[in-house]
């Protein structure tokens, strides 16, 4: 019995020396290449629009639960499918910081550092872990080889982003475009940023491209603009601006914000809506947004403001945010102070 005892002693310390010295040199090894495994099922995909890098959350069976993406940097191998749902396995190396917009000063914030991926591949579209879905044949070999270059731009829906300005402000931008370098608009006229129209009086030349806090400032200014005017032509016709909607208030900004407000091809001359919107009768001031010449000029554009006019359903504006991943991004809800980048 005591030799038994005595075999089954030293059958445990060699058990204990494997997984000890084993465990050490995988680690060593790992530390020498500087790769740290990780792998879980997506939830989120948040687009990092200053750093130029995307922000994944997932529920770890491994590793971080928030991993970063580099374009240029991470290998992103079959299924390519970087999106809420999948799973996905890799590794990291080192660190990277996600940089993001957001609608107030200082404009630029960090959302956190993160583990950096250097490899990671992933289950096909939606696919539970174990499925055997096999989405390869949408890939041929030219596709494959240049697939360490693929940029996941997918993202996941969000809810509602905020109330008022928050919301507003990012309705605009769906439909403006945010543009760093100067462009002529559908009429000729030098714009940069979003939908701003160069005057000649501003500290940059028609030609120069801005960071994208020159555009937040540009636009910051130009979307205050847009709802004093507004409100001024609201009032001009005995409606209490302030008394609508957010909803509506969006809506009447974002032509304010397109066409001006004064003169009779600006917002205050649309005298026949006003006087529907004055008796609350939406339906007619739907009509009168589709019977114009904006809606001839901007026939996408007017028929989503005329819906939400007409129903007064925000997620008119919501569907189209989150359609734009820039807008949809600047609308993101901030759960701590901003970080001066």
């Amino acid at each position: 019995m005591k030799k038994i005892e005595t075999i089954i002693f030293f059958i445990f310390l060699i058990a204990l020396a494997g997984l000890v010295f084993g465990g050490y040199f995988v680690n060593k090894a790992q530390a020498q290449i500087g790769q740290i495994p990780f792998g879980g099922r997506i939830v989120k995909v948040t687009p990092c629009l200053v750093s130029e890098n995307i922000m994944i959350t997932h529920v770890p069976a491994a590793g971080s639960p928030v991993v970063m993406y580099q374009p240029g940097l991470s290998r992103l191998y079959s299924y390519f499918q970087l999106t809420p749902g999948n799973w996905m396995l890799g590794n990291t190396m080192g660190m990277t910081t996600c940089l993001q917009l957001v609608p107030f000063p200082p404009f630029v914030i960090s959302l956190g550092t993160y583990p950096l991926i250097s490899i990671v591949g992933t289950s096909g579209t939606g696919m539970t872990a174990g499925s055997g879905a096999d989405t390869s044949d949408s890939l041929d070999n030219s596709d494959r080889a240049s697939s360490d270059n693929v940029v996941p731009v997918s993202y996941e829906p969000v809810e509602p982003c905020g109330e008022g300005d928050n919301t507003t402000s990012s309705y605009i931008i769906a439909n403006e475009g945010w543009r760093n370098s100067p462009y002529n608009d559908s009429l000729g006229y030098r714009t940069v940023g979003v939908g701003h129209r160069i005057t000649g009086d501003e500290p940059f030349n028609v030609n120069q491209t801005l960071t994208n806090q020159q555009v937040a400032t540009l636009f910051e200014q130009d979307y205050n603009r847009a709802k004093e005017e507004a409100a001024m032509a609201a009032a001009l016709h005995g409606v209490d601006f302030d008394s609508l909607s957010d909803t509506r208030q969006a809506v009447l900004t974002d032509m304010a914000f397109n066409m001006g407000a004064q003169g009779g091809g600006g917002l205050a001359g649309f005298n026949n809506m006003w006087g529907e919107i004055a008796q609350g009768d939406w339906d007619g001031a739907a009509g009168e947004i589709q019977n114009s010449t904006y809606a001839r000029q901007l026939p996408g554009r007017s028929e989503l403001n005329a819906e939400a006019m007409r129903t007064n359903d925000r997620t008119v504006l919501d569907r189209h945010i989150n359609s734009d991943p820039q807008a949809w991004q600047f609308c993101q809800p901030v759960s701590e102070p901003p970080i001066i980048a």
